[in-house]
This record gives C-alpha cells, sequence and structure tokens, in this order.
C-alpha cells in the first residue's frame, strides 16, 4: 500500500479490492482515522490484522478471500461502530470469540464463512440486536444452535426481505442451508452466492449513509 495514501487523515472510503496486495495491513493505516469503510478482500494478506484499532469510525470492513490466519484480533473490540465484519474464505482458527457478541451494537453483517473455527457457537451472539446476515457456514463447528438464536428480531423484519440468517457447517447440519426471511428456505442450493450479493447491497448501502452522514457532521 502506499504509504502517502495512508496519511491522508480526511479520507473515507479506502478500496483496495482485488488486487495482489501482500504482507500485513500497515500499522499506519491508523492514521486514516475518519475511514468509514476500508475494503481489502480478494488479495493474498496473510499477517493478522491487528492495526485497525485506532479507526473508531469504521462501518464497513471486508476482508475476505485473503489469507489470513490464527485468532480473531481481541483489538477489533474497539471499532464499536462496525455495521459489517466480514471475515470469510481466510484460514482463521480458534474459537469464534465471545466479546463479539458485546462489542458492536450497530452490527448488520457478520460473516465469518469458509475458516477453520471450532467450538461451540458462543449464545452471547444473540446479543447482536441489529444482526440481518449471519454467515458461519463451512467451519468446524461443533455442538447445538443457541436456543436464543431466535432473538434475532432484526432479521424477521418485513422490511428486510433482504434479510437471511447461514449458520451452517457439515458438523451442525450436514451442509444444508437455512434462511430465515418471513419463513424458513431448507436447502437452498445456492445460498453462499445469495448470501454474497446480500452482503454486497447491503455493505453498499451503508457505504453511502456512512459518507452522508460524516460529510453532514463535519460541516
Amino acid at each position: 500500500m502506499s504509504q502517502p495514501l495512508l496519511e491522508i487523515s480526511t479520507l473515507q472510503i479506502l478500496d483496495l479490492s482485488r488486487n495482489g496486495l501482500i504482507g500485513s495491513i500497515p500499522l499506519n493505516i491508523r492514521n486514516c482515522s475518519n475511514l468509514t469503510v476500508l475494503d481489502l478482500q480478494n488479495n493474498n494478506l496473510s499477517v493478522r490484522f491487528q492495526n485497525l484499532w485506532g479507526l473508531h469510525w469504521l462501518q464497513i470492513l471486508h476482508l475476505s478471500n485473503n489469507r489470513f490466519s490464527g485468532e480473531i484480533p481481541s483489538s477489533l473490540q474497539e471499532l464499536k461502530e462496525l455495521e459489517t465484519l466480514d471475515l470469510g474464505n481466510n484460514s482463521l482458527t480458534g474459537n469464534i470469540p465471545s466479546w463479539i457478541g458485546g462489542a458492536f451494537p450497530r452490527l448488520r453483517i457478520l460473516s465469518l464463512r469458509s475458516n477453520s473455527f471450532s467450538g461451540e457457537i458462543p449464545s452471547r451472539h444473540s446479543n447482536l440486536s441489529s444482526l440481518q446476515v449471519l454467515d458461519l457456514a463451512g467451519n468446524k463447528l461443533n455442538g447445538r444452535i443457541p436456543s436464543s438464536f431466535g432473538d434475532f428480531k432484526a432479521m424477521l423484519n418485513i422490511r428486510f426481505t433482504a434479510s437471511i440468517f447461514v449458520i451452517c457447517s457439515e458438523k451442525i447440519w450436514g451442509g444444508v442451508y437455512f434462511a430465515v426471511v418471513d419463513r424458513i428456505v431448507n436447502r437452498l442450493s445456492n445460498a453462499s452466492a445469495l448470501v454474497d450479493r446480500i452482503v454486497h447491497r447491503l455493505s453498499s448501502a451503508s457505504s453511502r449513509i456512512a459518507t452522508r452522514t460524516r460529510t453532514q457532521c463535519s460541516c
């Protein structure tokens, strides 16, 4: 990444997706303190992403389809404004952190699909009252789906007709996907592609709103 680019403190949207970036996210990205959208998906980044804690306005974080490994760094808890957290299709391991359920009150999209997470699904995630998309498919999860997951009220709001709940893994549901809209649809054959489209659509809408909001606040 260009070092001068990361010195622009007024930068709000940084999209470097679908390139050939390698290594880590530079430490000085924290100089871009007004970032609301950071999109680095579809690169070859591989070093753990611990350098984001200073991005207090960040609302959309796309890091999917890279080569990140290890556990989700706890420093992400400081990104209180996050609405989209997409870490799918990496090589992340360990348990899914329970702190996710309490760290992001505005979170609408959480995608951790196609990693190597193990253990049980934290029941605390049901505290994410704004969540519309939950995708945990393609991991190594076990145990029961928490009964409290029936409390995702935002998924059942008829105003959001594209809401989807994908929580499947071979260990739990044998690869069968479930979608919650106004009813449950079993064996949705193209769930992965559908989730990708929904995440893109909701993130794009959030990006436009975030940009307008920050612009108004700076006036």
